[in-house]
């Protein structure tokens, strides 16, 4: 009987330690671990930038005071509009410079808008950086979308203040960026070139807010004085 008992004790002693190491297994898979965090980076065409650049300091405060001002829960967008020449990409990929390197923007994408085509492409690129597992989908509808929750929840996929850029957006591609934009997270940007007031205005325009939209115009004679020594090495 004293064996028996002896016997039954230590197998429910062994039954209890695997139930505890168990039970502690469990426990640490589902241990909450924090977002994957996705490099800082800029994907604007920085060494474009002119060696000539000058002036247009105050149509990038303009930029910088448009990102500044509350928006809600949703990004902030501002539109920038004047007729070809004029230095409108140039601005801004200044901005997106001079953004990245003060930390204003921590993750900076450049588009092109030209074409729907482009700017599919251009959206869907963020689904490989954060090894989204819509990646891989053959269908376009459910790739823009996954790209836009990865901007709408960017903290989930390990980038919080992030620019997007859309260059030289046109009549054709309204209509794309407007179903395509995101459309929450107060921690994102969006930059849009365009050539025209409507354009700037349609894709300006969202919930009932408008949000900012510049004009850019040619420089006056004395930045154009400055622009042509600095062109001569003056």
């Amino acid at each position: 009987m004293g064996k028996q008992y002896i016997l039954q004790y230590q197998t429910k002693t062994l039954i209890d330690t695997v139930e505890i190491r168990q039970l502690g297994h469990i426990g640490a898979s589902t241990e909450v671990h924090p977002p994957p965090s996705l490099l800082p980076f800029n994907d604007a065409a920085v060494d474009l930038i002119s060696s000539c650049f000058t002036g247009r300091l105050e149509d990038i405060q303009f930029i910088t005071n448009a990102f500044s001002s509350p928006t809600g829960s949703a990004p902030a967008r501002c539109a920038i509009w004047g007729m070809p020449g004029l230095g409108k990409s140039q601005l801004t990929l200044k901005y997106a410079h001079l953004s990245f390197e003060l930390g204003r923007h921590t993750h900076v994408f450049a588009i092109s808008a030209t074409t729907v085509e482009k700017l599919s492409r251009g959206l869907t690129n963020v689904l490989q950086p954060v090894q989204h597992l819509e990646r891989y989908n053959s269908d376009q509808a459910s790739q823009l979308m996954a790209a836009r929750d990865c901007f709408e929840h960017s903290e989930k996929y390990g980038f919080v203040k992030w620019l997007i850029i859309f260059d030289d957006a046109t009549s054709e591609t309204v209509s794309f960026l407007r179903q395509n934009l995101p459309r929450q997270n107060a921690n994102g940007s969006i930059l849009i070139t365009t050539r025209t007031l409507e354009i700037a205005e349609a894709l300006t325009s969202a919930a009932g807010h408008r949000h900012p939209v510049y004009e850019l115009k040619a420089l006056s004679p004395m930045q154009s004085a400055e622009l042509l020594l600095k062109t001569a090495g003056i």
